[in-house]
């Protein structure tokens, strides 16, 4: 039986006893949850957000980001050259994502599975050139759907009035921290692999070193998966509920 318990529904402490407590509600946690709990195993989540189940939803997306969002979408990196954008609710990002997930790519499984762990930085001028060609299709993307003027997002103030101003987009230097980009799924901050020298989980998503303490999010990822995690997630913390069904008595 699943049971949402909020702060306002304790009024003094209360010892709660488990077999398992999985901290974050998203993806990766909500669906090792209910593999356990399928399986018989009692277990608990823990999640920091609120509870906002969809008759709390008003579709204005300042309230929206102060409810589902961490710091109201506007966490940055230690440089701020990132927006970095996750939910922060009973749910997480599943409840707020934009229902576009697909199969981990083939590419990405057999990178994965060679243990590899490549990061592909392209050359500034072929970077460059890439961001361009993908500012000029969105403009064009969005005056044909009927915009009347656009304000590009980086720190130039770049404004286009038509169509026919798409070509003052190569005028843009695009130098360090002038582009506005977001990241809204971080990967690869505690990855698989087998040496712990160069990973934080083994291959059965125990932290090295510990021996109760398991990872199930796309921080396992050793790359990114180059499209929506979501499905990529959920298959992760399939297969470490099948481990720990295995181990847990």
């Amino acid at each position: 039986m699943v049971k949402i318990y909020q702060w306002k529904d304790y009024h003094k402490t209360k010892n709660i006893h488990s077999k398992v407590c999985i901290i974050g509600s998203g993806c990766g946690g909500a669906t090792l949850a209910k593999e356990l709990q399928s399986f018989g195993i009692d277990t608990i989540i823990l999640e920091k957000g609120g509870y906002f189940p969809t008759a709390s939803f008003d579709n204005w997306e300042l309230n929206m980001a102060a409810k589902i969002s961490a710091e109201r979408n506007l966490q940055m990196d230690n440089n701020y050259s990132m927006n970095l954008v996750y939910g922060n609710n009973v749910g997480g990002a599943s409840v707020h994502y934009w229902a576009d997930s697909y199969r981990t790519p083939e590419d990405r499984l057999s990178l994965w599975e060679g243990n590899k762990r490549v990061v592909i930085a392209p050359d500034g001028k072929k970077t460059r050139k890439q961001m361009i060609d993908l500012l000029k299709k969105q403009a064009i993307l969005n005056f044909q759907a009927g915009a009347h003027k656009l304000l590009i997002g980086t720190t130039s103030g770049m404004e286009l009035d038509s169509i026919n101003d798409i070509p003052k987009i190569d005028e843009l230097k695009l130098p360090p921290h002038s582009l506005l980009m977001a990241a809204p799924h971080p990967f690869g901050g505690c990855r698989m692999g087998n040496d712990s020298k160069s990973a934080v989980v083994d291959f059965e998503h125990k932290v090295y070193g510990f021996e109760n303490l398991y990872v199930a999010d796309s921080s396992v990822f050793p790359t990114g998966p180059s499209m929506d995690p979501s499905f990529s997630i959920m298959a992760f913390s399939m297969r470490l509920a099948d481990f720990l069904k295995s181990n847990i008595q």
